[in-house]
């Protein structure tokens, strides 16, 4: 194993522990949220692979040194409750530490880029989500960037990159978006994949949502966990 294949390894690894924590976490919240408000029952999942779902480019200020780049991730709801639920607030946030999570996030302006139906259309909150019901949304979030990677991203501007597109510009220099070291390997029919050298910035980010009965449910979700296009 390569030392690509082992930063990659070790970063899964610590991942699917972070997720587990906060699975558990969840898990715990929800079952005493559920005690209290008559089992209300939420389960999450964020999904970084969205296919050919564009980014947004189209707020940035490429003059300016530090600018949010709006990625999106999938995001699945299902009410495993025996009754239907009201969900009245979404909020994204960066995890910055270990422990509790509503001790350990971060807002920072222009994180939360909006979610939206497949088709495009704006999602309108709150709405209602039947017993037994699944959702699938686009939640786009705002990552913070450098100015290195704002000048990759300049002769782009006017274009509409998918996040595959987004993802092969940047490995093609031996980089991601955060300005970590990639290895990038390419297969037949237009196919590659990613491994990140070094992680010196790994964002995970928190998904939390709200509902008319004042529970709150969240999840955790990363856009390191490159696919293989």
């Amino acid at each position: 194993m390569n030392q690509s294949q082992t930063n990659r390894t070790d970063y899964s690894i610590i991942i699917a522990v972070l997720s587990l924590i906060v699975s558990i976490s969840a898990f715990g919240y929800t079952i005493w949220q559920g005690w209290k408000s008559d089992r209300e029952n939420l389960t999450l999942r964020v999904d970084s692979n969205v296919g050919n779902v564009p980014i947004r480019l189209s707020s940035i200020d490429f003059n300016k040194n530090c600018q949010c780049i709006n990625i999106p991730f999938n995001i699945f709801i299902t009410n495993n409750s025996n009754k239907n639920m009201s969900l009245i607030e979404y909020k994204v946030f960066q995890l910055i530490g270990d422990g509790p999570i509503d001790k350990n996030k971060l807002y920072y302006s222009g994180i939360d880029g909006g979610l939206y139906n497949h088709s495009g259309t704006k999602v309108k909150i709150p709405f209602s989500i039947s017993q037994g019901e699944t959702k699938s949304y686009i939640g786009y979030v705002g990552v913070t960037v450098s100015k290195k990677t704002l000048n990759i991203l300049e002769p782009y501007k006017d274009q509409i990159l998918s996040k595959r597109t987004l993802n092969k510009i940047f490995g093609e220099k031996g980089l991601d978006i955060y300005g970590n070291a990639i290895e990038y390997k390419e297969y037949a029919r237009g196919k590659f994949s990613l491994s990140p050298k070094e992680l010196s910035s790994t964002p995970i980010f928190v998904f939390e949502w709200k509902s008319g009965k004042g529970n709150k449910f969240f999840t955790i979700g990363s856009d390191y966990l490159f696919p293989d296009y």
